[in-house]
């Protein structure tokens, strides 16, 4: 990792140590802090150009442990303007049955629907340059079954894809397949809150433009994924539990009263 974001001194000045600059950028990923906060001796305008670099260089190094991520749009800002009143870029996922990101999609304006950039990954699904996992039996059983997505109402039923059924007129087997599903369903809200809690400045209104904002995610991401290789039971102690009576029992992740911050990002970031 040094290597990658270690320059030469010059003589004018020398330069930055790469334990310095990781330094400054994982604590703002961490906390979320702004700049003026972070100045171990640095300039403000130094620390922009320390955390864009260290992110690149940070998935550069552990890319083949990261998600799979698709490229960043044009940067209209108009286009990032949502529904809500105020400018973000869409972050969605794909989680598996260990809280890790199988593919993420950073580069949607804030405007687009979820089922739009769901297209995007369908059609790779469909051609075949994107697949799932061999077949393989599913827990206490010997028979082979496919792997699947499992999406909400706001997405079209797919061979690969799976969703509730309707809520009219369910059978007993039919709704108690409705919860199976969205007890499955609740690993991704697990991923994305571990997500955040490690790394809070999603928790805040972000100021670098939409392509810093993409890499910067690009790199919590990638991070999350590398702890959760190598540091299971660290994370694993956070998320929901379901207990002998079929109750959910929400995890720490879900007490920590950093995750409510989420619901004042709307404030700081109106066109206003």
């Amino acid at each position: 990792m040094g290597p990658r974001i270690e320059k030469q001194d010059t003589n004018m000045r020398k330069a930055l140590p790469p334990g310095l600059k990781l330094i400054i950028t994982v604590r703002f990923l961490a906390s979320g802090d702004k700049y003026p906060s972070l100045m171990y001796s640095v300039a403000r305008n130094t620390i922009s150009l320390i955390i864009h670099e260290v992110c690149q260089a940070i998935v550069e190094e552990y890319k083949d442990e990261m998600a799979s991520m698709w490229p960043s749009g044009n940067q209209s800002s108009s286009l990032y303007h949502n529904y809500k009143g105020f400018f973000s870029v869409a972050l969605m996922a794909l989680a598996d049955g260990d809280y890790k990101f199988l593919w993420v999609n950073i580069s949607a304006y804030g405007s687009v629907s979820d089922a739009q950039i769901f297209n995007e990954l369908n059609d790779c699904l469909e051609d075949g340059s994107k697949g799932f996992p061999e077949t393989s039996p599913i827990p206490q059983d010997d028979e082979h079954m496919p792997y699947f997505i499992l999406g909400d109402d706001a997405f079209g039923i797919r061979t690969f894809l799976m969703k509730p059924h309707g809520h009219m007129n369910l059978q007993r087997a039919e709704s108690f397949c409705n919860y199976r599903k969205s007890r499955s369903r609740c690993m991704v809200e697990n991923a994305f809150g571990i997500l955040v809690q490690r790394w809070q400045v999603l928790l805040t209104t972000m100021e670098p433009k939409p392509s810093i904002v993409q890499d910067i995610v690009e790199c919590c991401v990638c991070q999350h994924n590398l702890m959760m290789i190598r540091y299971p039971a660290l994370h694993n102690s956070m998320v929901d539990e379901e207990d002998d009576k079929h109750n959910v029992v929400p995890g720490a992740l879900r007490q920590l009263a950093q995750l409510e911050d989420v619901q004042c990002v709307a404030g700081g970031t109106r066109d206003t």
